[in-house]
Formats: structure tokens, sequence, C-alpha cells
């Protein structure tokens, strides 16, 4: 799964996310600079996992992606549901 969306109003940031659902690998980027996360998370065996990180010089925002997977074949399953929330407001949701 991958989707893009931008943040800010003055300040435009460009957030480009991608999940590989079979290795569970998650990469994010912000303006094409990478931005740790960590993740494996149908391998954990956790429903949801939330991932937080702040973008920005002088107009910052908190970013946070919570992935909320399927509860069977989530590897092979297109119910995955990843909801981002900017500055504690739901923005926007991606997925089935």
């Amino acid at each position: 799964m991958k989707f893009t969306f931008t943040v800010g109003d003055k300040e435009h940031h460009l957030i480009e996310f991608a999940h590989d659902l079979f290795w569970g690998k998650l990469e994010c980027k912000v303006d094409d600079n990478y931005v740790p996360v960590e993740g494996l998370p149908h391998f954990l065996g956790q429903l949801e996992v939330v991932r937080t990180f702040l973008i920005g010089d002088t107009e910052k925002h908190e970013v946070r992606i919570q992935i909320i997977r399927p509860l069977l074949l989530a590897a092979i399953s297109n119910g995955w549901k990843y909801k981002v929330f900017v500055d504690n407001k739901e923005y926007k949701t991606f997925g089935n």
C-alpha cells in the first residue's frame, strides 16, 4: 500500500508512505527525506499500530498514522486501513 498527502498551510510538506504488506516494512518520506518508522505490525500480532513524527521548520505539525490491520490473513488481505491525523485532528483515511 502506498499513499501521499500534503501537510501545512504556509510551509507545505509532501509525505509519502509505503507499507509492504507481505514483509511488513514501513517506509515514510517527507519532502524526499526518509523519516524513521519502525514496524512489522502484522508479525507482532497487534491489530493497531501507531507511528508519529514531527515535521516542519517554522510551521510545526505532528503527523500520526494509525495502521489498522485485518483480523485474518493480514499479508494477503486488502482490509488494511491507514488513518492519518495532523495535530490530533483526523485528516484522511486510506485503504479499504
